[in-house]
């Protein structure tokens, strides 16, 4: 058994070799066979920006192949799992588990792919998230078998043991627990060192800080809506920017993350109290202050979260723009 090194990080712009990445050209290059398969996840924690980076190469592999199967094993401990991204695994035919029977943190990064021949374990430090598998500094490994170890078996048995096949029932608990705490915790600011600033190699010419007929839109601590997910567009840009016109109540667009192949539908909604919602489910527990960018693509839209901690260049560059302020002390916002 030979393991390969997956260090994960950005340098100088350019994305090291990571655990996604020997995933993806493993499970896409993978030889059709008649006998079972199962690939199964084991994440301390799930996003829905993680998900559905992975999700395209899962729904592949299992295309028109009955005998591949997709298990997953998702923690909830600190309320990180969005309740979104598990909903969305059930929809896509992965067979859910929840961890309810065990001691200390449930806290793995594992993917294990079982096939014919034996198998392949990734084992690394990164979440599933989408900030882990693309830009984080995270590190792993691949360990590939012919015959499963014996303490990998013993492990995924327990897990399987400690586990609850993820009913309606047990969605709704977590969903509504965590909402709660969501709640609470909303006006809490992240934390972010002063010194985390920018990179100690000598970045690239950085492009600008967002393209001409973008709207850029600063997310504070205090959003609307559990984890901060529904949030509010200023007013004045829904119109021009949007083309919801003053005699919509809402109106049905369809975008994107950037980066992400498949866009959704996003409903914006006109308020009552002149104010607009719209909800960005990657924006679950993420760092704030941010600054979110949309860009029109076509007839849709395609946007970009940056904050300080996983951006510190580009953050600053958004931050030293000319936006201006409905009111004062309110959020920062233009159009470009």
């Amino acid at each position: 058994m030979i393991a390969t090194w997956l260090p994960g990080y950005v340098d100088n712009g350019t994305p090291i070799r990571s655990v996604y990445d020997s995933f993806a050209e493993a499970i896409t290059s993978a030889t059709p066979s008649t006998a079972q398969e199962t690939v199964a996840l084991y994440y301390y924690s799930a996003s829905v920006a993680g998900w559905r980076k992975i999700a395209p190469l899962l729904k592949k592999w299992r295309s028109n192949r009955p005998t591949r199967k997709v298990k997953a094993y998702i923690g909830t401990d600190h309320g990180l799992t969005d309740p979104a991204a598990l909903l969305e695994m059930q929809a896509a035919g992965v067979e859910l588990f929840l961890l309810s029977s065990y001691e200390g943190i449930y806290h793995p990064k594992v993917i294990v792919w079982r096939h014919a021949k034996g198998g392949r374990a990734w084992i690394g430090s990164h979440n599933l998230s989408l900030a882990a598998l693309e830009k984080n500094v995270e590190f792993g490994a691949c360990l590939p078998y012919t015959i499963a170890p014996l303490p990998l078996d013993n492990w995924c048995s327990f897990i399987e043991g400690a586990s609850q096949p993820a009913s309606d029932a047990l969605l709704k608990s977590y969903q509504n627990e965590r909402e709660v705490f969501a709640r609470k915790q909303a006006a809490s600011p992240k934390f972010v060192w002063s010194k985390r600033k920018k990179p100690k190699t000598q970045l690239a010419p950085v492009a600008p800080a967002a393209k001409s007929g973008t709207l850029v839109m600063e997310i504070t601590n205090r959003e609307t809506g559990a984890g901060g997910k529904q949030i509010q567009p200023p007013i004045a840009s829904v119109g021009p920017f949007f083309g919801l016109s003053a005699a919509q109540g809402s109106k049905m667009i369809s975008a994107k993350l950037k980066g992400s192949p498949v866009p959704h539908d996003l409903t914006l909604t006109r308020m009552a109290n002149s104010t607009a919602r719209l909800h960005i489910a990657e924006l679950d527990y993420i760092h704030r202050p941010c600054f979110m960018i949309f860009e029109k693509v076509g007839k849709g839209f395609e946007y970009e979260i940056v904050t300080q901690q996983d951006a510190p260049v580009r953050y600053q560059q958004l931050d030293s723009l000319k936006l201006q302020q409905t009111r004062v002390g309110s959020r920062r916002w233009n159009i470009i």
